[in-house]
């Protein structure tokens, strides 16, 4: 059986797997990032991360980590590819919403408070992208969250010891993502039966 050190490597293997496919996109033009959730979802992963080795989770901290690296990479990379820039009055609530919710932790000073914040703040990050998939679904990569989900759940293997403070974020942004999967392959179902078919 692979030991903790193992699913550690592990996730961050599924961790390259899942962004460079999706950067090489940007690049090419092919995909565009919503910017608000991007930024919330580096800093969250840098969060998590901290709190994570505070609690203890050894390896399984390593995937957020690397995750809010390669975060802060999209970021940069919106400044000069093709992004979505429409943001919404909705979007600005979120991202203030979201953003204020870090001096909470601050204040605290819990690696528990700061895992629950940290997710409670990711979620309310997915919703630009949750809009995002609704009415433009192929403007987005249904291979980078399947290859994260199994980042996340290599990572759960790779934590030392078990509590909320360790596994809070990893279980609840894998069924985000699950949602997020579901959205993409539904819309795009849809789309396609939408689309007069041409006879010869």
């Amino acid at each position: 059986m692979l030991g903790k050190d193992a699913f550690g490597y592990l996730s961050l293997v599924f961790t390259v797997l899942s962004y460079s496919p999706y950067v090489w996109s940007m690049l090419r033009g092919k995909t565009c990032p919503h910017i608000f959730s991007w930024i919330i979802w580096a800093l969250v992963s840098a969060i998590v991360s901290i709190a994570q080795f505070i609690a203890y989770a050894g390896p399984g901290a390593w995937a957020p980590g690397l995750t809010a690296a390669f975060s802060l990479g999209v970021i940069f990379l919106s400044f000069s590819q093709k992004a979505d820039w429409s943001i919404t009055r909705s979007d600005w609530v979120m991202f203030i919403g979201g953003l204020s919710i870090i001096p909470l932790w601050y204040i605290t000073s819990s690696p528990l408070v700061a895992a629950i914040l940290a997710t409670l703040i990711d979620a309310i990050a997915y919703y630009p992208t949750f809009r995002k998939f609704y009415h433009k679904p192929h403007e987005e990569m249904i291979f980078m969250y399947v290859i994260a989900n199994m980042k996340h759940v290599a990572s759960i293997f790779a934590i030392v010891e078990y509590s909320v403070t360790t596994l809070v974020f990893p279980v609840c942004i894998f069924a985000m993502n699950i949602s997020l999967i579901a959205m993409l392959a539904y819309r795009r179902r849809v789309i396609a039966q939408e689309v007069p078919h041409v006879s010869g």
